[in-house]
């Protein structure tokens, strides 16, 4: 397979922004109440909300 060097460089970009872009994605689903099962932060079993996010 052969790769412009507009493609590889737009699939880079799109790589970078990725990894730039999920660490703080994670961490709001993280502090969300309805991620876990008391309704509080990192506390109780995490719930569907937390698991369907991070699929």
């Amino acid at each position: 397979m052969v790769l412009s060097r507009r493609w590889a460089g737009f699939l880079i970009l799109v790589g970078v922004w990725t990894w730039v872009i999920w660490p703080r994605f994670a961490v709001a689903i993280w502090n969300d109440a309805r991620a876990w099962s008391t309704g509080e932060i990192g506390q109780g079993s995490p719930t569907g909300f937390l698991w369907c996010t991070r699929c």
